[in-house]
């Protein structure tokens, strides 16, 4: 039954992953893998031996799109970056938030003033 499937796997992948799933730009996995790690790396209640494994991880998963060559170079950078700007914009109006709630303004999003 297996051997019967092989075939019809490897023309699915020909058909679908060898058009549409590699070299887009930007890079998802770096992208994704940089994002987490930013998001645990200042965390104190994460333990310091999982924030040093996501850095682990997300070099790892950079470096492995580049060496199996489904990504280039400029994929990388970009990945990395949309998920650096995208850290600090969420930063910066996440602390604009709360300080704005800690001076007393009212946030409500979403609603109509009567």
């Amino acid at each position: 039954v297996m051997r019967a499937l092989v075939p019809v796997v490897i023309f699915i992948c020909q058909i679908i992953g060898g058009k549409m799933a590699f070299n887009l730009f930007p890079s998802y996995h770096c992208l994704t893998s940089v994002y987490s790690y930013l998001a645990v790396r200042k965390q104190k209640n994460v333990s310091l031996v999982y924030r040093i494994y996501a850095l682990c991880l997300a070099i790892l998963v950079c470096i492995a799109t580049l060496a199996i060559k489904q990504h280039y170079f400029l994929d990388f950078i970009c990945g990395t970056g949309i998920a650096i700007v995208t850290y600090i914009v969420v930063n910066l109006v996440y602390n604009k938030i709360k300080k704005d709630k800690g001076n007393g303004k009212n946030l409500q999003f979403n609603q109509h003033e009567r």
